[in-house]
């Protein structure tokens, strides 16, 4: 099994999700941005658009997800969102 760390989805009014993955793939500014455990400390922002969550059982989940920002520190990943909806789960 790949190495984890902990992904956090914060929307206004609660926090969405809070569990070990593998690695998000996110739209950022300049382009996407892949994050996996270890990854170096950064706060960047991000667009609209789709972000695929690889789970810590090695699924894949895809989400729609509004502009905001990610944090990441510690091996623990914060994404700060007005909405995020998962559409769908792939099993690997």
């Amino acid at each position: 099994m790949s190495a984890t760390f902990e992904l956090k989805i914060i929307l206004p009014e609660k926090t969405l999700s809070d569990y070990p993955v593998q690695a998000i793939d996110l739209p950022a500014g300049d382009g996407r941005l892949t994050v996996m455990a270890g990854h170096q400390s950064l706060i960047v922002s991000l667009k609209a658009g789709s972000m695929k969550i690889t789970t810590e059982t090695g699924k894949r989940e895809l989400w729609q997800i509004s502009s905001g920002a990610l944090r990441m520190h510690k091996n623990i990943a914060e994404l700060l969102l007005k909405t995020a909806i998962k559409n769908e789960t792939i099993s690997q």
